[in-house]
């Protein structure tokens, strides 16, 4: 279309890719071969390190307002998802364009409204930073993510077909999702997974640790000390001593008795 007659022009292959990060420019690159078999795929120069994400879902609305939750980094010009902050698990993005085939934009919108995300149906500047728009209005703009909403409809709602598919899928320069019901186009192939954002650790709840007392061990039988009356010593009586002289037969000699004390009256 940018042809003028009389005009000379000179048509030259791009050989690198600079919008697409390499994650994206690597599947988008499978349509080539139906839509333009004599172009060359040109050579992509960055990396993002992240896939594409793919959401398959019988809520097509539903889906669609979860991804651009996660694109947005959980908030959306300030309005936070479900009432509480963002995933941090990647870079917020500034734009997030949504293009959907025309009989899926009413239920798209009216989940956007729903959540209370601010969107607009055309690019401007200072506007919503989701934009709502057809494949056919995408052609030419860019948007830090896309957001694909059913991409065989994309491709049947079309007269150009994969062509219009293929400007879909190449409008985005940080990341691109695909929400889907119905099966993916086979010209797509298979679709490297995205790597799962890792769990936030969190802090172990404190293990609770049952205090048992000591089982009672039974106490040593303690030692009284009896006290009471000294104790008399009675003396045994003595025997007779004996003294033995030689040649002669032992003799008993009787102990000396204390004299006796006789009492007579009148003393």
């Amino acid at each position: 279309h940018l042809r003028r007659d009389r005009v000379p022009t000179e048509i030259v292959e791009l050989r690198t890719s600079y919008r697409l990060p390499a994650e994206v420019h690597e599947v988008a690159m499978r349509l080539l071969p139906s839509i333009a078999p004599q172009v060359t795929p040109p050579t992509p120069v960055r990396s993002t390190g992240e896939g594409i994400l793919v959401a398959h879902s019988h809520d097509l609305a539903g889906a669609t307002l979860t991804t651009v939750r996660q694109l947005l980094g959980g908030t959306a010009a300030g309005v936070p998802a479900d009432g509480g902050p963002g995933s941090g698990d990647e870079p917020p993005a500034r734009s997030v364009g949504v293009v959907v085939p025309s009989r899926q934009r009413a239920r798209v919108a009216a989940a956007l409204e729903r959540a209370g995300l601010p969107w607009t149906p055309e690019m401007r500047g200072g506007a919503a930073p989701v934009v709502l728009l057809s494949p056919e209005a995408a052609k030419g703009l860019e948007f830090d993510s896309v957001v694909l909403v059913e991409p065989a409809q994309v491709m049947t709602e079309s007269e150009r077909g994969l062509r219009t598919l293929f400007i879909a899928m190449t409008r985005c320069t940080q990341r691109l999702a695909l929400v889907h019901d119905e099966p993916l186009p086979a010209e797509l192939g298979r679709i490297p997974e995205a790597p799962r954002p890792a769990a936030s650790p969190t802090a172990s709840p404190p293990r609770l640790t049952r205090m048992t007392s000591p089982t009672p061990t039974a106490s040593p039988p303690r030692l009284t000390r009896m006290t009471g009356p000294t104790p008399t010593v009675r003396p045994e009586p003595t025997s007779p001593r004996l003294s033995r002289t030689s040649g002669s037969t032992p003799t008993v000699r009787p102990e000396p008795t204390s004299p006796r004390l006789s009492r007579t009256s009148g003393s």
